[in-house]
């Protein structure tokens, strides 16, 4: 954590959700399939628009991808086994654009984008 951060400053690490609709709407369905529980991710402008609301301002945010085996993936989730071949099967039948955006590889991992959002109250 940097050291010039006070206590009233906020981070958030998550993965993001793409901005495009194809693609946001395939790695979701993946994503669904995984792990019927989850919620969603969201988008830097999604993040932006919440710490707004909330009375933050992003003070900083970088980004990076983040390499996922597929595997441990699905089975960190207990992933039915049946589900787990339609994930594998959409991940590798997705349009060029959602493989070559999600950097698919043979061994079907793939690499989703990170952030990490500094933010600040708005009034100090």
């Amino acid at each position: 954590m940097p050291s010039d951060l006070h206590a009233d400053e906020l981070i958030i690490i998550d993965v993001v959700a793409p901005e495009s609709p194809l693609l946001d709407t395939n790695l979701e369905t993946l994503k669904l399939l995984r792990d019927a529980s989850r919620v969603r991710n969201y988008s830097i402008p999604d993040w932006s628009a919440y710490l707004s609301r909330a009375g933050f301002r992003i003070d900083a945010s970088m980004t990076w991808k983040l390499r996922l085996e597929f595997d441990p993936w699905v089975a960190r989730s207990r992933t039915p086994v049946d589900r787990v071949a339609v994930i594998r099967s959409l991940l590798h039948g997705a349009p060029r654009e959602v493989r070559d955006y999600l950097d698919v590889e043979t061994n079907s991992a793939f690499h989703l984008n990170a952030v990490m959002i500094e933010a600040s109250p708005l009034e100090r």
